[in-house]
């Protein structure tokens, strides 16, 4: 063994970091809005569930599956709150590093 430290890489500085969090924080609230509007103002939700459905059964063949019921249909809507606030600190981060 040798008593010599390992180099490590070069760190960026902070000054940096909480700025580039913050608009890549900005750019995705923008595009969660645009999908917002999107389906909002459009018939594709509805277009793309009708892709997904058995009209001769009356149901959606896939609902039952662990994948979809549990973890994209009960969970869906916590990992938005999540990321969402996620994104909302991200933004505060970088606001306030801005200003310092």
């Amino acid at each position: 063994m040798s008593d010599t430290p390992a180099t490590s890489a070069p760190v960026r500085p902070l000054s940096t970091a909480p700025s580039w969090m913050a608009k890549q924080a900005l750019c995705l609230l923008m595009v969660a809005g645009v999908l917002l509007w999107v389906f909002q103002t459009t018939d594709i939700d509805r277009q793309i569930a009708h892709l997904f459905f058995d009209e001769q059964q009356g149901v959606f063949p896939l609902r039952r599956t662990w994948l979809f019921e549990g973890l994209l249909h009960r969970s869906a809507k916590e990992v938005t709150y999540l990321a969402v606030a996620a994104a909302l600190y991200v933004c505060y981060l970088g606001y306030r590093g801005a200003l310092e």
